[in-house]
Order: structure tokens, then C-alpha cells, then sequence
């Protein structure tokens, strides 16, 4: 694959009311705080690919707020952040917030196809709302799901069945 750091699944929405995009970051933050996967971190080594979780990229990384005249200036935000993600750098997420000159605004999320598929998305979609809408009410956590992370307590399992053998 020539650019493994675009193989990607892209969303744009258009959210029927006005987006906070600080309250929108710290969402943000607080998903991949809940979701291992999205912190994980891919290198070629030793003839094979490897994943290790590493920290949340910093929430400013995670959330671009830009402006927009056009349609066409949407699409090549989107462009850009597509073409923004590091699956070595553990940058596997990015959205970006848009005003439009219309008054309107975009909401593209960008995430790597490495973490992503038909089925997560719609997790996703729960927990960025969730968490949004707790911290817009004064939530200081913003907590995406009350659920242990499941990649961790798979790696759990898979550990002490490891030790066990």
C-alpha cells in the first residue's frame, strides 16, 4: 500500500444546531481516553506490523476549527485532514469543525480504516454525542460509556491466559 496513513473512512455532517467546538475537543478527548484502539500506535518491525497503545494525542491535535466560503473549501478541509493521520504517531483520529460563511457549520471525523469500520462508527457516533452532551451540561468528564474499554479487557485476558501457558 503506497500511503498507509490515508486508508481512512471519512464522515461529513452538517449538525442541525450550532456545535460548541471546545465542548466538541473535550468530547473528543474523553472518546479516546475510553477507546484503546484509538490510542494505538503501527510500526513495521521485524519482518511484521506491531501495535502498542500510546498516550492521547493532545486535544488540539484531535479537533481543527477552520473556516469555509464554499462547498469546495469543505472538501479540501476534509482532503487535508484525511491526509493528516500517522498510524505511527498514534494520530488514528482527526475531526474538524467548520463555520461556513453561510452560517452553517460541517463536522468532518476522519479515522484510520485500521480502527474503523461499519459497526464502530455507530458506537462512535453514541459516545461522541454522549460525552458531548454531558459536558455541554456540565459534566466535567464527559464520559463516553460506563463499559470498560474492551480492547483493555481483552489484553487482560489474553495476559493472563499468556502467564497461565
Amino acid at each position: 500500500m503506497e500511503n498507509r496513513d490515508h486508508w481512512n473512512q471519512a464522515v461529513l455532517l452538517q449538525p442541525r444546531d450550532r456545535l460548541d467546538w471546545d465542548v466538541m475537543r473535550r468530547a473528543l478527548a474523553a472518546v479516546i481516553d475510553h477507546h484503546d484502539a484509538l490510542r494505538l500506535r503501527f510500526e513495521a518491525r521485524h519482518g511484521g506490523w506491531h501495535a502498542e497503545h500510546g498516550a492521547a494525542p493532545a486535544a488540539d491535535a484531535l479537533l481543527w476549527v477552520r473556516q469555509a466560503i464554499d462547498r469546495d473549501s469543505v472538501t479540501a478541509l476534509a482532503s487535508s485532514a484525511q491526509a493528516s493521520l500517522s498510524i505511527s504517531g498514534g494520530l488514528l483520529l482527526r475531526a474538524v469543525g467548520i463555520d461556513v460563511a453561510d452560517g452553517s457549520q460541517r463536522f468532518v471525523i476522519v479515522i484510520h480504516h485500521l480502527v474503523v469500520d461499519g459497526v464502530s462508527w455507530r458506537i462512535l457516533f453514541e459516545d461522541i454525542a454522549s460525552a458531548y452532551t454531558q459536558l455541554a451540561q456540565g459534566d466535567a468528564t464527559g464520559r463516553a460509556s460506563a463499559e470498560e474499554p474492551r480492547v483493555r479487557a481483552v489484553g487482560t485476558a489474553l495476559a493472563g491466559i499468556r502467564n497461565v501457558a
